[in-house]
């Protein structure tokens, strides 16, 4: 499979849980696969592969500057494991928003833009949601 190909399954593998996260965050399929962490676990398989090239040719040497990180992303498919890095970790970080969400009981309309800024800037949306979240404290029940 080229790294074309693959980036491209994993683009839209994504987009199911976004979509659902977003359009339907109380239906029951949409708690399963979040919670299941099934499609960042298949992400992160898929970065395995690709990043073990960096193992056997010594590569991890260029991450200690701009300019071998930017070679290492000159390669496609080391550019591939770089998306898929992206991918899986906004991933978990907007599952991580729905159910924090969720147990905080956050209105849902402010949840939505916290997902679609997660997915498409990653630490913007995650700092959106941690200043939405400090509207609703955690619930705290009395003990009797």
């Amino acid at each position: 499979m080229t790294p074309s190909l693959m980036f491209q399954i994993c683009n839209m593998l994504v987009l199911p849980q976004w979509l659902l996260m977003i359009v339907a965050p109380n239906w029951h399929v949409t708690g399963w696969i979040v919670k299941s962490r099934l499609v960042t676990i298949i992400l992160g398989f898929v970065y395995i592969y690709y990043i073990a090239g960096l193992f056997s040719a010594g590569s991890f040497k260029n991450f200690s500057s701009l300019e071998g990180v930017q070679s290492l992303l000159g390669n496609s498919e080391l550019a591939v494991a770089g998306w898929v890095h992206y991918l899986a970790f906004d991933l978990f970080v907007g599952g991580w928003i729905w159910q924090n969400a969720k147990i905080r009981h956050v209105p849902h309309y402010w949840v939505i833009p916290s997902l679609i800024l997660t997915f498409l800037m990653g630490p913007v949306g995650l700092l959106f949601y941690l200043g939405l979240r400090l509207l609703y404290p955690p619930q705290i029940q009395a003990v009797l």
